[in-house]
């Protein structure tokens, strides 16, 4: 098994490497924007031992013409990348770049932590870096072990790409502290890893390879530190689901989902062709981090070490006041409560089956015009104020109940888990005319006024449903549908 899946990350990034190798020598460049491209891409080829003397030229052409007084230049990123590049080929030509004293300062925790591993490998660990570390941890991670990239952003993307450089941070220090945290950390996103290996449906960045490629990486360095098999299985299965998006050319889209076609040079956030895309999203700037951290993950597993049980269970039911996962041996659904980032929300379960995500995820990006909004969630949406019960709310989730309180109203909502169907029960109290809205993937037909169905599954509602319009998710258009009731119960029936 082991022998297997080393040698299928290794080729996934060789073919990686060779699609970027193609793109070069067409283009003398990647014809597109590009923050760290050039760096990762160095660091990839080099692994991969697919760097010629042409290709390195073009790429350092590239990334000197970068602008460095540029507020979007990546300090962070391209000195990791270059450092790495310089650990593989001994190429000293960089060493002025890595030396620089300049970084970005960006405060979100995956910034921090790699800042720290920067000046780490630079300079060696030190007190003061450990403590950076420490006080940014002990802010950022919560009891469940999720670690906010900020306080309002519950991102399972970063979350990840903070663990891969957690475990990098632990190799270098041997710090214990880092250990447990990253070791917290993994354990809690194996509880969302589901049994198609669908994982980084929540927060921003929803389902991007440079997510996948982080937990894989992060899998990897967990089974070659302690050698649990469970790391070894879990990695496989987010692994296969990473594999399933691999195009006929060995790409891969930025967003895992078959109908991200084209590569755009800028970002249009009003195509629905690049869903899920963010402003600073550049295409070969998240390829190429992705063929690097699987080919390191690769070497992970050429190279156990030492050999422990950490004991991780995965129970039928996983709840942490944010989060309340329910897995059977038809669905894996995941609910969340309301509040930062609207990309956090999981009003309505996500739901996993054979079949795929037969339920969406929700939002995208908030800080830009876009084709995403806050009333496009599946809460009591009022007219008069053209607002979903989200706005100014609070949230709570009490197990497999939540509860929202604004000042529009009250929402009760309850789900019951059963072997092949999910019952929501919704409840609103309030003094303003409102409706409830239900949002659903592209391939929902609905049969009659109470009864939608899709690929491998159908949902019913006690009352009448009727089409709204049309909203959209990172994986994908939506439909909206509305009941004009304060209370409503819907019911999914899962099909095997």
């Amino acid at each position: 098994m082991l022998p297997d899946i080393f040698t299928s990350l290794e080729t996934v990034a060789n073919e990686i490497g060779g699609f970027i190798t193609d793109r070069l020598k067409q283009y003398q460049g990647f014809g597109c924007r590009s923050y760290y491209s050039e760096t990762f891409s160095l660091a990839l080829l080099a692994k991969t031992e697919q760097l010629t003397p042409q290709i390195q030229e073009i790429l350092s052409k590239k990334f000197y013409e970068l602008d460095r007084n540029s507020i979007e230049f990546h300090w962070e990123f391209n000195r990791y990348a270059l450092i790495q590049f310089q650990e593989i080929t001994q190429d000293t030509s960089f060493s002025d770049f890595i030396l620089n004293s300049r970084y970005c300062e960006t405060k979100a925790t995956n910034w921090v932590l790699l800042r720290c591993l920067t000046k780490a490998k630079i300079h060696g660990m030190n007190e003061s870096l450990v403590i950076e570390i420490k006080d940014t941890l002990k802010s950022r991670q919560l009891p469940s072990g999720l670690i906010l990239d900020d306080i309002p952003a519950a991102s399972f993307q970063y979350h990840c790409f903070s663990l891969a450089l957690l475990a990098e941070l632990y190799e270098l220090s041997e710090e214990e502290f880092f250990k447990n945290s990253f070791l917290r950390g993994l354990n809690f996103i194996r509880q969302f890893i589901c049994n198609n290996g669908d994982t980084l449906f929540v927060g921003r960045g929803q389902q991007q390879l440079f997510g996948y490629a982080s937990l894989i990486y992060s899998l990897a360095q967990a089974h070659t530190q302690f050698n649990d098999s469970g790391f070894l299985q879990d990695l496989e299965r987010v692994f296969a689901f990473f594999l399933s998006y691999r195009r006929n050319d060995g790409s891969y889209p930025l967003v895992l989902r078959n109908e991200e076609r084209k590569i755009p040079c800028q970002v249009a956030l009003h195509d629905p062709d690049t869903l899920g895309w963010y402003g600073y999203n550049n295409y070969f700037d998240y390829l190429a981090f992705a063929g690097l951290f699987l080919f390191k993950a690769s070497e992970c597993l050429s190279a156990e070490k030492n050999r422990s049980d950490q004991g991780f269970k995965r129970d039928r039911v996983y709840s942490d006041g944010r989060f309340f996962r329910v897995s059977t041996s038809l669905y894996d659904a995941v609910i969340a409560k309301t509040g930062g980032y609207f990309t956090n929300d999981l009003p309505f379960p996500y739901i996993v089956t054979a079949k795929g995500a037969i339920m969406p995820c929700y939002g995208g990006e908030q800080f830009a015009p876009s084709l995403y909004s806050q009333n496009d969630l599946p809460l009591p949406y009022f007219p008069l104020f053209r607002r979903t019960l989200r706005s100014r709310s609070k949230s709570w989730l009490k197990q497999n109940a939540l509860y929202l309180l604004s000042p529009l109203g009250l929402m009760k909502r309850v789900y019951t888990f059963l072997d092949d169907e999910i019952q929501i029960r919704t409840r609103v109290l309030s003094p303003f005319s409102c409706h409830q809205q239900f949002l659903f993937h592209e391939d929902a037909e609905q049969i009659d006024s109470h009864t939608l169905s899709g690929v491998g599954y159908k949902v019913m509602s006690d009352k009448p449903l009727s089409y709204s319009r049309t909203a959209f998710c990172a994986t994908g258009k939506l439909q909206v549908y509305k009941t004009e009731n304060s209370q409503t119960t819907i019911s999914i029936r899962i099909e095997p």
